[in-house]
């Protein structure tokens, strides 16, 4: 841990995760002299914004290490406490913000089996999962990329895939996986440095081990990933840069990669372009959600409502989970309702997924 060449005090500029933050967090109260915490609760709640009692249970939480997130202004009231001037404390705060955005970022540290679960309503696309499974046995592809329009289902088909080879035995070793929020409207597109210094830690690379330079992460990624039976999940990727370096090189190590482009720079890969359900799947889809005898009571209704949704798996599953959510509404009154002409400017089928744009 570096220290503050003026004061030693400890650094949190070279923080990886939020355990080592709240590492260097104990340090620096070593360092004021090692306070009580009750005496150290006396400090800080007077430097809170505004000044208010602080418990000592309270402020014994911040240096348990396996916290999942703090609150950065009792961080800042504890910091200060300690002896920290304003820049010290402004470099603190800087720390806590950065350790908390790689942590929402990439998941947690040391979970080497990360695939969100299956979908139990999981339907068709047995030909699409057909066609990824024979590529990978056959070895002529370690790479796939599974690209489409939102509501696709892309995501839920790269899982379900992923989930198969694991049960397969194909991918036992490693698990990884990644929202690369390529087409977040609300959050920028994932780092891919952040995204390999948060697999390297995940694949036991101590924090001080993990390379500072981007292209030395992605080496050492590489290297630590060579001959494991693994599967790789980069989810909605926004462009063959951010995903070029996230590759293993191993032939044990299969990635699949979901995307809204054709991301036409990667080269040796094999891409899928993901199309609609037809009218069957759709139609089975709703069932396994809403229950077998209601579509069966309102067939014609049914087919109206996934024809609605263009046949595209997300819309049909958010229609299907309203009307689950309303077991007393008809799938005629939904159908009507989808009948009437959109509000919105710009809608998607079933009116946004019945929320009527």
């Amino acid at each position: 841990m570096k220290q503050d060449e003026r004061t030693g005090a400890p650094d949190p500029a070279d923080a990886a995760d939020l355990a080592e933050f709240i590492r260097a967090l104990e340090r620096l109260r070593l360092w004021a002299g090692g306070p009580s915490l009750r005496a150290l609760a006396k400090r800080v709640g007077p430097l809170l914004r505004p000044p208010q009692p602080v418990s000592h249970t309270t402020v014994a939480d911040v240096f348990k290490p396996d916290r999942r997130r703090l609150d950065p202004d009792l961080v800042l009231a504890v910091v200060r406490a300690l002896g920290a001037g304003e820049a010290d404390a402004a470099r603190w705060r800087a720390a806590c913000t950065r350790v908390h955005a790689d942590a929402r970022a990439c998941g947690p540290v040391g979970v080497l089996r990360q695939l969100p679960a299956d979908l139990a309503t999981f339907t068709g696309r047995e030909r699409e999962l057909a066609w990824l499974v024979r590529h990978f046995a056959s070895g002529a592809a370690v790479v796939s990329t599974i690209d489409g329009p939102a509501g696709i289902g892309k995501t839920q088909l790269a899982l379900h895939a992923a989930h198969h080879l694991v049960r397969a035995g194909r991918c036992a070793d490693v698990q990884l996986y990644v929202d690369l929020r390529g087409c977040d409207p609300e959050h920028p597109p994932a780092d891919p440095s952040t995204v390999l210094g948060m697999f390297l830690r995940q694949l036991e690379v101590p924090a001080h081990r993990v390379p500072t330079v981007p292209a030395e992460r992605a080496a050492l990624f590489r290297e630590r990933m060579h001959g494991k039976r693994a599967v790789v999940v980069l989810d909605d990727a926004a462009t063959a840069t951010q995903v070029r370096d996230l590759l293993p090189a191993s032939p044990t190590c299969l990635v699949l990669i979901t995307s809204r482009h054709e991301l036409t720079g990667l080269e040796g890969v094999a891409p899928h372009r993901l199309g609609a359900f037809t009218e069957e799947e759709a139609l089975l889809l709703l069932t396994r959600v809403v229950g077998a005898s209601r579509v069966a009571a309102e067939h014609e209704a049914a087919e109206r409502i996934v024809q609605a949704c263009g046949y595209a798996p997300g819309a049909v599953s958010a229609v299907a989970a309203r009307l689950r959510s309303r077991p007393a509404w008809r799938l005629a009154d939904l159908d009507r309702r989808l009948s009437r002409p959109p509000t919105g400017d710009r809608p998607t089928p079933a009116h946004r997924a019945v929320g009527m744009a």
